[in-house]
């Protein structure tokens, strides 16, 4: 079995670790779907740039490179733009899971995009962000000790 999607989980789930500044709702209101599908073993495809992302946005959404919309995630009102990296061709969304309170976008290769809320220290402003996980091939394997 392949540990690196739990792996990624696993980071994920770090990253959200701190509690959600001012914010007192953290409980997920929407149901959970789960990937079933094992990641793609194929040779990644080749590098392109992106497109550029609509100069307008009707509503607050978080808007991909491609051109296309989703609407926000975990209370986030305010639109965010995903900085797709450009070493890496966008792939489309492929379903929205909740993991460990947070909501995400799951995307055909792998990659989880969300929004999330913070406060601002210095202003107390609150600030919507727009995150990306990209999953990346570990040339390392673990090395295992003891008895087998």
């Amino acid at each position: 079995m392949n540990p690196a999607p739990f792996v990624l989980l696993l980071g994920i789930g770090a990253a959200f670790a701190v509690p959600m500044l001012g914010r007192a709702d953290t409980a997920p209101t929407h149901g959970t779907t789960a990937a079933t599908t094992p990641a793609p073993t194929a040779a990644p495809a080749p590098i392109t740039a992106a497109p550029a992302a609509p100069a307008t946005i009707a509503a607050p959404a978080i808007a991909f490179p491609d051109g296309s919309q989703q609407p926000l995630l975990n209370g986030a009102t305010a639109t965010v733009t995903i900085d797709w990296p450009t070493s890496r061709p966008f792939a489309p969304v492929r379903g929205r899971i909740v993991h460990a309170g947070t909501e995400f976008y799951e995307h055909t290769d792998g990659t989880y995009t969300t929004s999330v809320v913070r406060k601002d220290l210095v202003s107390g402003k609150e600030l919507t962000i727009g995150l990306i996980y990209t999953p990346e091939a570990r040339s390392v394997q673990p090395q295992l000790t003891g008895d087998r």
